[in-house]
């Protein structure tokens, strides 16, 4: 029996039906007992708005298959799975030739659908025919999910159908072609005053709903400034010139709105960049920078108690310091831009973690990425999630994706995400209270990193899409590892971002209105329903924060730094996920690094986007300056144990007994001094258990053992004085000169 949902209204008035083909046969020959002629269909339309009654059901996915006698789809068709125009179910299809079809009753019809920037043409037939509106050009560059369109009117009573086809064919300007249904309208009197009854219920319900909302909101701090301006990319907003002065940190009670803000910090001559609250909800950290220093100055972080009392500045220097977070141990965890190297990419520093003491000394990094690191936040077993920039042989553009670390600089590990291409960025990630969820920010690459708000549950699988749904599907993010990028860089500008989870149904978010030009501070539910919470008359509002105490993490106990400059792995099996590579082919793994860039881009770049220059140049194929340290055996049962440098972007290449590689780590991991790191094999299921000890792997019975260099040493990959010598030794007496063999010149 399959299921299906109608979506019928009485004129502006929507109501909805859930029934079974079945119950749906049943109904219509009880309907059609009762009366004749149209008033069968009056009499049937009522029927339907009393089954609607009660709250809005939550369907399966339709399987492209005869719904029933009232409403047909043709395979090619897909129930969106995240949260769903309000009142309606929103299916699409991009496929030429697919199509829904709508038997009714009534004198007129309309089509409830979404237009936007990834929809297409639809080709409409009523009875056969062309209908009002033949042709629906779907596209807007604006997102809209409750467009109404006349396709009919004025049609003789009696029973009609409707179809909607796509076309396959689109306005230039749409990245897509999409058809997008949520429903239909279908005019006929006798009905109108009851399906007005329900959706002023509905109204009704949904207003009580949100103003219950207020009384579940605690006191809240919040920052007020400009909204940034748009950077080159989210990894390096810090240090871009996007920034207006003016603003500070405010206090609030919602649920006492009549005693108004309560300022806690505020100096007009520059501009927060983000807060955190300690664990006992009595002090604040937030960055700042002066904006009225001539030269310019640096994101400093600050720390101030709630009442305003206590401001002191803990960082200093010429590098940008933000994103800080208390730790369990009292120091604090913060993002800088003091590694002292650039992106790969962007004109901009480069920026990774750092903890230091509570009073600003003994700072010390953590993270040893050549990219960035954004926004850390602590989680309930005392690591650290945030997101990570990379690009290990792979796109440039998507890769910002969610990891944890240590606070110690231990255990670095994929939370989710390092093939998920829409969206580029994941970001501002924390837990939802009572769940195994997680809340974060789906952002472009390029551009303000503002977007939709996500719900990521990871146990659903670490590179699965559908871990993540759009609880805001207003903006168009679908999780996706399509290589095409694109669409996840889509800039959405007056969209949402610092979404903090208050309970496991309600966030606080900040979201931005286009016609005020301001951001405002908002209740979002696990709906996607909100309910405005505070705005400013000039400012944007952003970053709220319950004013409430949070339970202490433990404190992981800290690896104490060795003297050593290397740590070690231990591989239990090569070939554990190694898929492809036959078992006793791997002889060797070699270690190789990403070399940190120690300079800026002067100018024009090459090999970027396919047109300009990076600078300096280095090659079509990577941005990146390989370090390569040489080799370690693996032994005949695909284990291997072997030391390897600390405090450096690490990856590994398997090697058959000729040298050649045979597969690549996809990532980057890293080690700190005297840090042992174990895996079970190369991009093996992270379900899999380790080895049990009487099975113990040969390697792990050794001591690790030494890298062994490359002939030439080793250093950086270098084609000038590694590669072309041989060429010389061997090639070039044939393949060089106005006439070389074969036309290739070496």
């Amino acid at each position: 029996m399959n299921p299906f949902r109608l979506l019928l209204s009485a004129r502006s008035c929507i109501v909805n039906l859930v029934i079974s083909r079945r119950g749906f046969a049943a109904l219509a020959g009880a309907v059609g007992r009762c009366a004749p002629g149209g008033a069968r269909n009056t009499l049937l339309c009522a029927g339907l708005v009393l089954l609607s009654a009660g709250p809005t059901q939550v369907l399966e996915p339709i399987d492209d298959t005869d719904a029933g006698e009232l409403l047909r789809y043709s395979p090619g068709w897909t129930r969106w799975e995240g949260s769903q125009p309000r009142g309606g179910t929103l299916h699409y299809a991009n496929r030429q030739g697919s199509f829904l079809e709508l038997t009714f009753r009534g004198t007129a019809v309309h089509l409830l659908h979404k237009v936007g920037p990834d929809c297409g043409i639809a080709r409409i037939t009523v009875n056969g025919q062309p209908a009002t509106t033949a042709e629906l050009d779907t596209y807007s560059p604006e997102v809209d999910w409750n467009r109404r369109t006349l396709l009919a009117d004025g049609l003789p009573e009696g029973e009609h159908v409707v179809r909607i086809e796509v076309t396959g064919r689109n306005d230039p300007r749409s990245t897509n072609r999409y058809v997008q249904v949520v429903g239909f309208d279908v005019d006929d009197v006798g009905w109108h005053r009851r399906a007005g009854e329900l959706a002023e219920l509905r109204r009704r319900e949904q207003e009580t709903r949100l103003g219950e909302y207020r009384g579940r909101c605690p006191p809240i701090v919040f920052v007020k400034r400009h909204h940034f301006r748009r950077p080159g990319a989210a990894g390096v907003l810090l240090a871009w010139d996007v920034f207006s002065p003016g603003g500070g940190i405010y206090a609030l009670d919602p649920q006492n709105p009549e005693q108004g803000e309560r300022e806690i910090f505020r100096d007009d001559r520059g501009v927060v960049f983000d807060m955190s609250l300690s664990y006992d909800a009595r002090k604040l950290l937030f960055s700042w920078m002066d904006l009225s220093e001539p030269g310019g100055d640096s994101f400093h972080i600050y720390e101030i108690h709630i009442d305003g009392t206590g401001l002191r500045q803990l960082t200093h220097g010429p590098y940008h310091d933000a994103w800080p977070v208390y730790l369990p141990d009292g120091r604090i965890a913060f993002v800088s831009t003091r590694v002292e190297s650039y992106s790969m990419c962007q004109d901009a520093p480069a920026s990774a973690l750092y903890v230091m003491e509570s009073d600003g000394s003994g700072i010390r990094r953590i993270q040893f990425g050549t990219l960035a690191d954004l926004s850390p936040h602590v989680l309930d077993d005392g690591s650290i999630l945030f997101t990570r920039w990379e690009y290990q042989d792979k796109s440039v553009f998507p890769i910002q994706s969610l990891w944890t670390i240590n606070p110690d600089g231990t255990r670095l590990n994929l939370f989710y995400g390092n093939t998920i291409t829409t969206p580029n960025t994941i970001w501002q990630a924390r837990p939802i209270p009572g769940t195994r969820k997680v809340l974060c920010t789906l952002a472009p690459h390029h551009n303000n990193p503002v977007g939709a708000i996500g719900v990521l549950d990871r146990y659903l699988g670490v590179e699965n899409p559908r871990a993540l749904r759009n609880l805001t599907p207003e903006i168009p993010y679908e999780a996706t590892t399509d290589p095409d990028w694109r669409p996840g860089d889509r800039l959405f500008p007056w969209s949402y971002r610092d979404p903090y989870p208050l309970d496991r149904d309600l966030f606080l978010v900040s979201h931005g209105c286009q016609q005020l030009q301001r951001y405002r501070l908002f209740l979002l539910d696990d709906r996607g329903d909100k309910v405005l919470v505070h705005e400013d008359s000039q400012l944007s509002c952003f970053n709220a924060i319950p004013l409430v105490p949070r339970r202490l993490p433990p404190r992981l106990p800290s690896h104490e730094p060795t003297g050593d400059n290397y740590g070690t792995f231990l591989l239990a099996d090569v070939y554990q996920g190694l898929t492809g590579v036959p078992r006793g082919s791997v002889q060797r793994l070699r270690v190789m690094s990403t070399e940190p860039k120690p300079m800026n881009n002067r100018g024009a770049r090459a090999y970027y986007h396919g047109h300009d220059i990076v600078d300096p140049v280095i090659g079509a194929g990577t941005f990146y300056v390989k370090h390569n340290f040489g080799t370690v055996p693996v032994e005949a049962d695909g284990s291997a144990h072997f030391k390897a440098p600390a405090g450096r972007e690490l990856y590994f290449q398997a090697l058959d007994a000729r040298g050649r590689e045979l597969s690549r780590m996809g990532s980057l991991t890293q080690l700190m001094p005297g840090e042992q790191q174990s895996c079970i094999g190369c991009h093996e299921p992270r379900a899999f258990a380790p080895p049990s000890e009487s099975n113990l792997p040969t390697a792990f019975r050794q001591p690790p053992v030494a890298i062994q260099p490359p002939a030439w040493c080793a250093g950086p990959v270098d084609f000038v004085g590694q590669v072309q010598p041989v060429l010389d030794r061997h090639c070039t007496e044939c393949h060089s000169g106005l006439d070389p063999a074969a036309g290739i010149d070496l």
